[in-house]
């Protein structure tokens, strides 16, 4: 983890972002891989299958969550409310998401929030990257 910010202002060490990013990648990808096979193979799919997908997914939630609501935080402390609030809707549907999971009928839901808000996070990630406004 790494401080944005000077030592003794209050913030919190925040996931670097090249971590964070990486491991959305990762989990994205192994719930995809997961789930694709489980559907291709059908019924005889082994459950581990249909548990990586699920847990990987739910990793995936855990952590933007935490990620994103650490930026809250430390937006809040610096006064860029703005960010704070986009950072703040993004924590929610992250923890919306996994807590979705959990339940066979609302998993896809579950999922669907999951994909849009990693997605959602990469687009802020790259813009703010671009604009030079990433703190």
């Amino acid at each position: 983890m790494k401080s944005r910010g000077s030592g003794g202002n209050g913030l919190v060490p925040e996931i670097s972002s090249d971590i964070s990013l990486g491991l959305s990648l990762e989990t994205t990808m192994v719930d995809f891989a997961a789930s694709q096979s489980a559907k291709e193979i059908g019924k005889q799919a082994p459950k581990i299958l249909k548990n990586i997908s699920k847990y990987s997914g739910g990793a995936g939630g855990v952590i933007g969550g935490v990620d994103n609501g650490i930026q809250t935080y430390n937006d809040i402390q610096k006064g860029n409310y703005g960010r704070a609030t986009v950072n703040t809707t993004q924590t929610l549907a992250y923890g919306t998401g996994t807590v979705m999971l959990a339940f066979p009928l609302t998993a896809p839901a579950g999922a669907t929030i999951l994909l849009i808000t990693t997605v959602s996070d990469w687009i802020q990630f790259g813009v703010e990257t671009q604009t030079g406004t990433h703190y």
